[in-house]
């Protein structure tokens, strides 16, 4: 099995200020070094204060991704984003409007997100991090935030979940279910998030939901590298028509 597909991938136009690093094109040259038939940019919405790209320069990103598919035609380059959980009523930093300019949406919770309503705000950036102090508030936590991503799925056309599970705990079943039922993909990620983690993972499999790989890489030279993904998958034998971006050699 082989990954020919990277579904992760940020350049510099996160946030701009070296917290990830790359043009466009040079993250395209070293997919193509790497072997990947197939790329997502998945730079992170607008929402985040210090990391999301500005969306005056959407337009911008959308005719280079154009101009660079003419131009590296042994490569498919898709334009996404990693939306941000922006409230628990299903809210996400995009508008109709801003998603016409995009092939693939992704979205995870992520902290530095300020302009959230103020009960949404209490509850991730407060009770969130309290619970992992005080115990009865988790199992009401664990509701509420996979409550987050499920609205946001029946909401938005959502195709990958991005680290589930990393920034704040969630009903990993419950949450896998919906994604079977509205085809959203949960992502396996290689980076540092480690996330979905051997165990819920492991939880996941007993839905028929699909998986996504993403390198979630934050410079050219770390696409592709899949590392962590595979060896999970090795370990529950997960087949390629779980995963939406594994085929045979």
């Amino acid at each position: 099995m082989k990954i020919l597909s990277d579904n992760h991938i940020h350049t510099f136009y996160s946030g701009e200020n070296g917290h990830a690093i790359g043009t466009i094109e040079e993250v395209v040259k070293a997919a193509i070094e790497k072997g990947m038939k197939e790329i997502i940019i998945s730079d992170h919405g607008p929402g985040h204060k210090f990391y999301g790209y500005k969306i005056c320069r959407m337009n911008e990103v959308r005719k280079e991704i154009d101009r660079l598919n003419g131009k590296y035609p042994q490569i498919n380059i898709l334009y996404g984003t990693e939306a941000n959980v922006m409230g628990y009523n299903g809210e996400i930093d995009l508008t109709d409007k801003e998603k016409e300019f995009l092939d693939r949406i992704s979205v995870g919770f992520h902290y530095g997100i300020f302009n959230m309503d103020i009960k949404s705000f209490i509850i991730f950036q407060i009770l969130n991090p309290l619970s992992k102090f005080i115990k009865p508030l988790r199992k009401y936590l664990i509701r509420k935030n996979t409550d987050a991503l499920i609205n946001i799925i029946k909401k938005h056309n959502i195709d990958i979940i991005t680290h589930p599970g990393c920034k704040v705990k969630l009903d990993i079943y419950r949450l896998a279910k919906e994604c079977e039922k509205y085809g959203t993909a949960l992502e396996i990620n290689s980076s540092y998030h480690d996330a979905l983690s051997y165990e819920d993972l492991k939880i996941a499999l007993k839905t028929n939901c699909k998986f996504s790989i993403g390198s979630d890489s934050h410079k050219p030279q770390n696409i592709g590298n899949f590392e962590r993904s595979l060896k999970k998958i090795e370990k529950y034998n997960i087949y390629k028509n779980r995963i939406i971006n594994l085929v045979e050699e």
